[in-house]
């Protein structure tokens, strides 16, 4: 999941920026990647991160494309507050389960 989230984000990205930003993210991450002894271990450890990223990922997307879409200009007149209520939903799980989102369940 992850890496499709990614690769659909560069293909319908279209500001300077935030291609900038997507560069310098890579740029980092092969730096700190590059102090593993070995390549091997460098691709394991991201390809773990990444799997357990997947988790966190699944819980964003449920609790926020489930709910409708509304334009920025629509927004704006209603609290901080207000948009966090009416842009994500509150996901039940056992209370055992709390770690692993940290707290965003």
């Amino acid at each position: 999941g992850r890496f499709a989230i990614l690769i659909d984000s560069y293909v319908h990205e279209t500001r300077l920026t935030q291609f900038f930003c997507i560069f310098l993210h890579w740029i980092w991450t092969l730096f700190l990647l590059s102090f593993f002894p070995s390549k091997t271990e460098a691709f394991l450890f991201y390809w773990i991160a990444s799997f357990f990223q997947g988790g966190l990922e699944i819980q964003l997307l449920v609790s926020h494309l489930s709910r409708p879409w509304e334009e920025k200009q629509v927004t704006k007149n209603s609290s901080f507050y207000q948009r966090q209520i009416f842009v994500t939903i509150d996901i039940s799980c056992p209370v055992w389960m709390d770690w692993i989102h940290g707290g965003l369940n």
